[in-house]
């Protein structure tokens, strides 16, 4: 079971990257993201009720903890970026490029907060990024031939 969830997250990450994508190129990037967060606050609240999962008190802004609002702006961004671009690069480059910079931070952060040098994820980062770099000059070369 456990070696099956990354290929449903893996196609949900997509499904939803082409979705949204679609309902921003409708309705405009900004109300794409404000469906974007309705639906998915709706959908955090159902399952919330479901698993009973109320278990965090809010007492105000100044007991959360700003990393934690930090990652509601960083999604908006990741959001924002995705909704413009997912129409005009193909489907490879939807999935690959988010992919890479979700590395290459996880490497930084392993790096500035924990001081671990993770030279794998550096690798890995560089040479997907060398394999999609080659294939888009291999792309221009046939387009222009």
């Amino acid at each position: 079971m456990y070696y099956l969830l990354p290929f449903i997250v893996g196609f949900l990450i997509v499904f939803s990257a082409l979705v949204n994508g679609q309902v921003a190129q409708r309705l405009g990037t900004t109300k794409g993201i404000q469906t974007n967060f309705l639906v998915g606050a709706v959908a955090a609240l159902v399952l919330a009720l479901v698993f009973n999962a109320f278990t965090m008190t809010i007492d105000g802004p100044e007991s959360s903890s700003m990393l934690l609002m930090m990652g509601s702006l960083f999604g908006l961004g990741v959001l924002f970026f995705t909704n413009t671009i997912v129409t005009k690069i193909s489907a490879l480059y939807v999935v690959l490029l988010p992919f890479i910079g979700q590395m290459l931070v996880s490497g930084c952060i392993d790096y500035f907060y924990l001081d671990i040098l993770s030279k794998g994820k550096i690798i890995g980062a560089l040479l997907i990024l060398a394999g999609i770099f080659y294939n888009a000059v291999f792309e221009r070369t046939f387009e222009g031939a």
